[in-house]
């Protein structure tokens, strides 16, 4: 997830602050040369991590207050964020 890696290393850079407005779906895609779809499974995925907030008609904001997953880190280079490997962080499986 290149972009999910580039958005969070805007926003740890201070290019997006927190409660910050971000750039359109189609804007992004296309600044980014990527698929809108790929955009949004980025940002579905960066909001799950409560790293952004979406706001019906509003847009895609920074949250106010980033707070680490339990599950591990962000820069994970193999994030299988499925059920098992939530068990697996929480210590679960060996």
């Amino acid at each position: 997830m290149r972009l999910k890696n580039t958005l969070l290393n805007r926003i740890d850079n201070g290019e997006l602050l927190p409660g910050e407005r971000l750039e359109s779906e189609r804007d992004l895609a296309e600044k980014c040369g990527v698929n809108r779809q790929t955009v949004r499974s980025a940002l579905n995925v960066l909001i799950e991590d409560g790293v952004l907030i979406k706001v019906p008609y509003k847009g895609t904001f920074v949250a106010k207050q980033i707070v680490k997953p339990s599950w591990g880190n962000y820069d994970a280079i193999n994030e299988h964020r499925g059920f098992s490997s939530f068990l697996k962080a929480q210590g679960f499986f060996n």
